[in-house]
């Protein structure tokens, strides 16, 4: 699927925002370089080993935010 990336950041922006954090917040404790959370907007699909650790920091399961359906948030 074209563009499949794009499921994982909106569902990243919608995380952080639920958070009441900023992208760079959450990159800095995640020990990510500035903007690698918005690369994945256009530019870049996320790796394996980053899906997961994204999911651990909020409590998620890897599907939720590689799922292309909307559906409400659920904590793992």
């Amino acid at each position: 699927m074209e563009h499949e990336y794009l499921f994982v950041y909106s569902r990243l922006k919608l995380l952080i925002k639920d958070a009441h954090k900023s992208f760079n917040q959450v990159e800095r404790e995640l020990g990510y370089p500035r903007n690698t959370l918005k690369n994945y907007k256009y530019k870049k699909k996320p790796s394996v080993g980053r899906v997961f650790e994204m999911a651990n920091y909020f409590n998620v399961s890897i599907e939720f935010l590689l799922e292309s359906k909307k559906k409400t948030i659920k904590i793992v």
